[in-house]
């Protein structure tokens, strides 16, 4: 349902974007706010998993940060007052799509896979819209830092296919590894996401 919403607003944004670019943008941050009030009453906080697909699914995690991706993407439609942007919208909803996917899929890899797709549109609004000369050096300094920080987690996965047969979070959820040098890789793949000092040179 969420995703046939977010490939709503990709048609509604193509189509329309030519006759009002201003009320397009306004309207698709409503419906970012609307789709996070209709997850927020849908949701049963009582079951721990809510199945969309196969592949895809909610906790109350992934809820939490997908309701949040919603409203921060919403915030940026209203307060856009930018150069370009229609070019500036699409990757606001690329941006979104590649989040919903990588917090709601129940399988490690492609959670890997779209949430490193999701620092592409990162790189290009830092490159496009960046407000310092040093933008050029700050997104390729995020892009390069975040990929190679995140390559001991990619080994976890294959480790973990290799010895479960399966990336699926329930099947492995269910098995016990007494190895903490595995936590500690895959703990080492999501720290480097936050700004430290010393470590993100890339921040202003």
């Amino acid at each position: 349902m969420m995703m046939s919403m977010v490939m709503y607003m990709l048609g509604v944004f193509f189509i329309f974007y030519k006759f009002h670019e201003k009320l397009v943008l306004k309207m698709l941050g409503n419906l970012m706010f609307l789709m996070s009030f209709i997850m927020l009453f849908n949701f049963g906080y009582n079951k721990d998993w809510s199945m969309v697909y196969y592949w895809m699914g909610f906790d109350s995690f992934s809820f939490t940060l997908v309701l949040l991706s919603f409203w921060i993407l919403g915030l940026m439609f209203f307060v856009s007052k930018v150069n370009q942007q229609f070019f500036y919208g699409f990757i606001l909803l690329f941006l979104m799509l590649s989040l919903m996917i990588s917090f709601s899929s129940m399988n490690y890899f492609i959670f890997y896979l779209f949430f490193e797709i999701s620092l592409v549109p990162i790189f290009i609004l830092i490159l496009g819209w960046g407000y310092q000369s040093e933008r050029l050096n700050a997104a390729l300094y995020l892009m390069f830092y975040c990929l190679f920080g995140s390559l001991p987690l990619l080994i976890v996965i294959f480790l973990f296919f290799n010895i479960f047969g399966t990336l699926h979070y329930e099947l492995i959820s269910w098995s016990l590894l007494d190895n903490n040098f595995i936590y500690y890789f895959m703990m080492f793949g999501f720290l480097v996401k936050l700004p430290m000092f010393f470590f993100h040179s890339w921040l202003p």
